[in-house]
């Protein structure tokens, strides 16, 4: 019974990180929680929470899906991570 619920969830989260997109970037900070990704135009902006992450031009991964709640910036020098909440332009 515990193997067949575990199968079940696995399953679940299988299927909500097969929808998120992978993005290699590079940010850098704006203003607390607001990172603008770099060399991009139109600019685009990623707003966090409670991020405390600080920099200039870094090397970052961004995983996101529009539909999803589990999206993140992960910062590849600093071993970090931060939720995102949303982009703006």
């Amino acid at each position: 019974m515990y193997k067949t619920i575990f199968g079940i969830l696995l399953s679940l989260l299988t299927i909500t990180n097969a929808n998120a997109e992978y993005y290699k970037v590079h940010v850098t900070r704006v203003a607390s929680n607001l990172y603008k990704i770099d060399n991009h135009y139109p600019m685009i902006y990623i707003v966090t929470s409670y991020c405390y992450v600080y920099g200039y031009s870094m090397s970052a991964i961004l995983k996101y899906s529009q539909l999803s709640f589990s999206n993140k910036i992960i910062f590849v020098d600093q071993d970090q991570s931060c939720h995102v909440r949303k982009l703006m332009q």
